[in-house]
């Protein structure tokens, strides 16, 4: 038998294989067996031979199949082992699985397997209850089968062991092998890969080296070379000067031939070579003797301007092109240097016109030029070259002023590159700077006066349009300067200085003139308004990384604004303050006669008329005749008589109305809201326009002014002409009490200036303890003030109220109210006296009036010294009259009505008090003999004996029933 090489459960599987053959045999021999028995019992006489027969065959083939059988037991007994044995397995690798859960898992998983196990031996024994044995009896058994089956598997696996055990053997030799094969083939590799890398070195050392050689010879030919072109160009400097300084016209200058070569000069009487230039030959030969006589100094001279020349090549050596023939050509036909204007003009005309007619001629010229220039600076102070100097210099200019007007084409176009070449070309000319002047000059913003802030149909722009404008146009222009300038961060700073200083500021200083003539506020408003958006222009542009100082530009332009911005703020809240005070008592008809406020104003602005008359620099160069100015003496003056125009005047309706004003009407919740507002939008502007030094303080004076304006002129006003009418203290008719609705309204206002300070104040002044400390003094000393008068007011009509009730009562209750006719049964018809009716009407006002114009603590303490008062009066009142004991049902009606209105209050204390009140009404109606009780019982047993005893003592049956005595 053959096995796989690779099955490590070979041996198990040939077990099995052995138990299901023996199986089917089994089932086989019982199929057998049971057809047998289905066979008839008995045969006819006559067939003998055949029954005897038919039981031998049947013997032998019972024999057979209890063979069979047994093989087959013995076969499903294995079978059964095997799948214990698989049963175990499985166990054993489900309780390996659940170690690292049994915390969670352990009980399910053991119940799961031992489930599974019932499962299997259920199946086992329905096999074997198939088989025809019983899985619980084992006494019909056979093992001899079994056995003769197990000896064979033995012996087969024996062998297969031992097959198996020869196959590994031969792979581990292959294995070996292989393994000795693959390390011979690596060290092979490793030693190539080794000689490799000892070429690629090798190699790598040898490009090094070359490298190294040919940077060498590259250095020493561009040596070679700069020396040679510096040689070259100083020699056709020498040239060009050599000619230049030459008297009389030249007519041609020597052309560049080559290397090498020499170079002719042509003067008019014949060729001149480069070394006989030293000669001063004017074409005259009665100088040759003088001309002899300076060759040595002119030799010496010349060698001067050699080497001069030379550094004057060197120091071009990054211009862009050499001079050509064309442009050495420039200086032909130069006038002498004593020549009159005219030939000079002439010849500078014509040389511009021959120049210039190549437009790439242009920048070779200039470099020329320079180089020249460079040279004729660096000699010496003699006058020996003074001929070639002027001439230099007149072509110095010429060509420096094309380009610049070439320049202010090509930008008024907009021809970028041209523009870019030209200011390179420029860069390097004494007057580069003019280049960027007009540069600048020639933007739309810098056309004219600069002040044009209309749209192209002439459409006034905004605010907001006017400083987009110039942000959109620094970014616009400074992408157009990183073009076409080498040092674009420089020009862009004077660009961006220039719209500070030219356009901003003049737009700065036209807003604010314009709007002083109006009013101050108007005029803050605008300075605001202004620096809002120029600080945001100036965020702008600090994002996009302009390298101006843009807050000293800033500084230049609002300084002169806001070195004196407080006092405009306070002087322009002053005037506004006043003025809708004026408005709301004029509103009013009523005649405000403290004008000692309106003088201090008056005083102050012309004060600062005059300063501004004098010449201080606060809005820059306005006029005394500013209308606005002008008319501040004017508008101020109490004895104008212009009431439309004069909003601090007043009228003769308004005078005469005065009287008559109600005080309650001298409050206005919208005025001081209106005041409040004007004082959040002036601390607004301070927090933008003052610096950090300045605004603490500036903070707490503007606050200063609400403070004076609301709480002083209008609360303070208010609260002292409400006081002026009280009445007396004991007055002869009905007090007006009016005094607690100019009370309710200045509280009203405290609460909004309370929010104020908390909102808008405190915010500011928080960081700077001086002045937060200032603030809060200040408030609490002005609200103290204003709590002092409203203390007084309300004292006052406190003894007001009360005297009333007590004069009502005194007035109204007639003595025999609580001593009627016992026989009087119209008692029972009254609900109250006529007095305690008029007393509880009154209070019932009193009580509705101070209820609305009060709240909060304020409230509570002025009912209950009120209810308190009235509860005293009515005490002292009940020890005027006797009462019987009819008389004490009306008392203890009249009690209950004022116990009813005292109870609207809404205050223990007052309920409390007016209830003492109420049982004290009791001892006028009960027996004498109850007295005892009635006093000793509920809020009376807390009242002095003595107290009670005096009303005690107002009974009618005092004496007669011997009251005392109970007592």
């Amino acid at each position: 038998m053959k096995f796989g090489n690779n099955d490590p459960f070979v041996a198990r599987d040939f077990v099995e294989q052995l138990a299901k053959k023996a199986l089917n045999k089994q089932r086989g021999a019982k199929a057998a067996a049971t057809g047998a028995r289905g066979s008839p019992a008995t045969t006819a006489p006559g067939s003998a031979s055949t029954t005897s027969t038919t039981s031998t065959t049947s013997t032998a083939t019972d024999g057979k199949a209890a063979g069979a059988g047994a093989g087959a037991g013995a076969g499903a007994s294995a079978l059964a082992k095997l799948r214990k044995d698989k049963d175990k397995e499985r166990a054993s690798r489900a309780d390996h699985a659940s170690d690292g859960h049994a915390s969670v898992t352990g009980v399910s998983t053991s119940s799961a397997l031992s489930a599974g196990r019932d499962r299997e031996r259920e199946k086992e024994a329905a096999a074997l209850a198939e088989l025809g044995g019983n899985a619980n009896s084992v006494g019909d058994f056979d093992p001899q089968p079994l056995l003769q089956l197990f000896k064979d598997g033995i012996s087969t696996l024996g062998a297969l062991g031992t097959w198996v055990e020869d196959k590994i053997t031969r792979m581990e030799s292959s294995c070996q092998e292989a393994e000795r094969r693959y390390r011979a083939e690596t060290a092979k590799l490793n030693q190539g890969y080794q000689i490799v890398v000892t070429g690629f070195f090798d190699l790598d050392d040898r490009i090094q080296n070359i490298a190294a050689k040919a940077v060498h010879l590259g250095n020493r030919l561009e040596t070679a070379n700069v020396k040679r072109t510096r040689a070259q160009e100083a020699q056709e400097l020498m040239n060009i000067f050599s000619a230049l300084d030459l008297p009389g016209q030249i007519s041609t200058l020597p052309q560049h031939k080559g290397r090498g070569t020499r170079r002719q000069l042509d003067t008019g009487k014949g060729a001149v070579s480069t070394t006989e230039l030293n000669s001063d030959d004017s074409g005259d030969e009665n100088d040759t003797k003088k001309a002899d006589q300076g060759a040595a100094q002119a030799a010496a001279d010349t060698a001067a301007a050699a080497a001069m020349a030379a550094a004057a090549a060197a120091s071009a050596e990054g211009d862009d092109a050499a001079p050509t023939g064309a442009a050495l050509g420039l200086f032909a036909g130069m006038p002498h240097l004593n020549d009159d204007a005219a030939n000079i003009r002439q010849w500078h005309a014509r040389i511009t016109a021959m120049f210039f007619a190549e437009t790439t001629n242009i920048h070779q010229a200039a470099a020329l030029v320079q180089k020249l220039d460079f040279l004729a600076q660096e000699l010496s102070l003699s006058d020996r070259f003074g001929l070639a100097k002027e001439r230099i210099a007149l072509t110095y200019s010429s060509i420096e002023a094309k380009l610049h007007e070439r320049f202010a084409q090509a930008r008024g176009s907009g021809d970028v590159e041209e523009m870019k070449q030209l200011a390179n070309t420029l860069y390097s000319f004494r007057n580069y700077n003019l280049c960027v002047e007009t540069f600048i000059n020639l933007h739309r913003f810098f056309k004219g006066t600069g002040a044009d802030f209309t749209t192209a149909k002439g459409v006034m722009l905004s605010d907001v349009e006017i400083f987009d404008d110039m942000v959109t146009e620094c970014i616009k222009e400074g992408e157009l300067i990183q073009t076409v300038f080498r040092n674009p961060e420089s020009i862009m700073a004077k660009f961006v200085a220039r719209i500070f200083e030219q356009r901003l500021s003049s737009l700065v200083e036209t807003e604010l003139k314009a709007a002083i003539t109006k009013d101050y506020t108007n005029y803050l408003a605008r300075l605001y308004r202004l620096f809002q958006l120029t600080q945001e222009m100036v965020r702008k542009l600090t994002a996009a990384n302009f390298g101006a100082d843009l807050p000293t530009l800033v500084d230049s332009v609002f300084q002169s604004y806001l070195s004196d911005y407080v006092r405009f703020e306070e002087l322009a809240l002053e005037i506004k303050y006043t003025s809708l005070l004026q408005q709301f008592y004029e509103s009013i008809h009523h005649n405000r006669r403290d004008a000692a406020s309106t003088k201090g104003l008056l005083e102050k602005a012309r004060e600062f008329k005059d300063k501004l008359q004098a010449g201080a620099q606060l809005i820059g160069d306005l006029t005394i005749n500013n209308p606005f100015i002008n008319s501040i003496a004017t508008t101020l003056s109490p004895s104008s008589s212009n009431a439309d125009t004069n909003p601090f005047g007043s009228s003769a309706a308004s005078a005469s109305a005065s009287a008559s004003t109600p005080s309650d009407n001298l409050l206005s919740i919208e005025l001081a809201l209106t005041l409040i507002h004007l004082n959040a939008d002036a601390l607004q502007r301070c927090h933008l326009l003052s610096t950090n030094i300045d605004i603490y303080n500036n903070a707490q004076a503007i606050f200063a002014k609400l403070l004076d304006a609301l709480c002083v002129n209008h609360v303070g006003y208010a609260l002292d002409v409400a006081l002026a009418g009280l009445p007396a203290a004991e007055p002869r008719t009905e007090p007006n009490i009016q005094f607690v609705n100019v009370v309710h309204a200045a509280n009203y206002v405290f609460h909004l200036l309370q929010g104020h300070f908390r909102n808008v104040i405190l915010p500011v002044v928080s960081q700077s303890y001086p002045a937060h400390s200032a603030c809060v003094n200040e408030k609490n000393r002005v609200m103290e003030t204003l709590e002092s008068k409203i203390s007084t007011g309300l004292e006052r009509v406190l003894d007001c109220v009360s005297f009333w009730f007590e004069r009502i009562l005194d007035r109204d209750q007639q003595r025999t109210d609580f001593r009627p006719d016992d026989n009087d049964v119209s008692v029972f018809n009254k609900p109250s006296t006529v007095a305690c009716q008029h007393a509880v009407q009154y209070m019932a006002r009193q009580r509705d009036l101070i209820v609305n114009a009060l709240d909060g603590r304020n409230l509570e303490i002025i009912s209950t010294e009120l209810g308190t008062r009235c509860h005293t009066v009515l005490l002292d009142h009940l020890k005027k009259f006797t009462v019987n004991s009819l008389g004490g049902l009306v008392l203890t009606r009249d009690i209950a009505e004022y116990q009813s209105c005292m109870r609207k209050f809404n205050l223990p204390a007052l309920i409390e008090l007016f209830e003492t009140l109420r049982e004290l009404s009791a001892i006028f109606v009960v027996k004498p003999e109850n007295l005892r009780q009635v006093c000793s019982e509920g809020l009376l047993a807390h009242v002095d004996r003595e107290t009670i005893m005096a009303y005690v003592r107002q009974r009618a049956d005092y004496k007669s029933a011997g009251v005392a005595r109970f007592f």
